[in-house]
């Protein structure tokens, strides 16, 4: 194929391509960075997610440590009552501190009657009390503590002062002298009851 000869321009072709040239303008290339695609904007009316929380394993609480009780205090024993306390009544150089007379009530009456007797004398200061039983009747028994005795309170009282909450309360305990009631009487001594701290003899 044959070659296309160039034509040469005349004045006219060229006056049109200098304004050609004059009215280009070259394309800018984008300029490339480092920096990423922005973040798509959150379309209007929704708000933003809030961020997700770390999320901390169950603490394991511990259950709170409950202190024991002191055990109570032993009941102390029964002792034999002070001797100097006795003759002195019995030679009529001192008298008992309270008296109480339990004859005609059943056994509920009189555990209620001397246990209430007995507080009050204690807390009043009183140390030798006379605590009145009754002999009752023998229905054929040989002593007056064994089965098939009336005593029911001459045999009861002795029996109640050895239990705790008499115990507490009593030193010790025996018969009276003859002319304070003999076999259906005791005298009962008493715990005294000294300041806080001071504890009780």
């Amino acid at each position: 194929m044959a070659s296309r000869k160039s034509r040469d321009l005349n004045a006219e072709d060229r006056a049109l391509w200098r304004s050609v040239t004059e009215t280009v303008r070259p394309l800018h290339k984008s300029v490339k960075t480092g920096k990423t695609d922005a973040a798509p904007r959150d379309e209007p009316g929704t708000e933003p997610a809030a961020p997700a929380k770390a999320v901390s394993p169950p603490s394991r609480s511990r259950a709170p440590v409950v202190a024991k009780p002191s055990p109570p205090p032993p009941v102390p024993s029964l002792s034999p009552i002070d001797r100097k306390l006795t003759r002195r009544i019995a030679r009529g150089s001192r008298s008992v501190d309270a008296k109480i007379d339990l004859h005609g009530l059943n056994q509920r009456e009189a555990h209620a009657r001397l246990l209430s007797f007995l507080q009050t004398a204690r807390a009043r200061g009183h140390r030798l009390v006379l605590v009145v039983t009754g002999k009752g009747k023998s229905d054929g028994a040989a002593e007056w503590w064994e089965e098939g005795t009336r005593g029911v309170l001459r045999r009861s009282v002795p029996e109640w002062l050895a239990t705790p909450p008499f115990r507490a309360m009593v030193v010790g305990y025996e018969r009276a002298h003859a002319r304070k009631g003999g076999d259906g009487a005791l005298y009962v001594q008493l715990r005294r009851v000294d300041k806080p701290g001071a504890g009780e003899r």
